[in-house]
């Protein structure tokens, strides 16, 4: 399966620098405060048992390319866990390569325009600098 494109990668990038950005006093990461939100509102449409397969064939995919993704884990629910064997400075890393994996799905199973309408129902500033399928279509690739 293809990586996603850069357009993914940076949006994905966007959506964990705006979680970085919210209520410092939180408990949770920005990292997992992205993946949770995300949880509560896609488990509206799909369940929660469709988005913890959704996840899980993110996490599949992202380990792949990103060997820091195989320290999380997937909890019932879609709940990430990520142990303190983690290393501190890998979050970003395993974090981005998760939720572009993740954004990627939901493009291949939903499309470009609710991918979006979605993601910016949850990050509002959530912003494309071009086309999710950018990659696809200029290397000439089919879907």
């Amino acid at each position: 399966m293809k990586s996603p494109s850069t357009a993914i990668r940076d949006l994905a990038a966007q959506i964990l620098a705006q979680e970085a950005c919210t209520d410092p006093l939180l408990s949770e990461s920005a990292e997992t405060s992205a993946f949770e939100r995300l949880r509560l509102h896609l488990a509206k449409f799909v369940g929660l048992a469709g988005y913890h397969a959704l996840l899980s064939r993110a996490l599949a995919l992202a380990a792949t390319e990103e060997p820091s993704v195989r320290c999380v884990q997937l909890q019932p629910l879609g709940l990430l866990q990520v142990p303190e064997s983690c290393a501190a400075d890998e979050t970003e890393r395993w974090a981005q390569a998760l939720l572009a994996r993740q954004i990627d799905l939901l493009v291949t199973f939903v499309g470009e325009a609710l991918t979006m309408r979605l993601i910016q129902d949850i990050w509002p500033q959530a912003k494309l600098k071009s086309s999710l399928n950018s990659q696809t279509a200029a290397s000439g690739e089919k879907k």
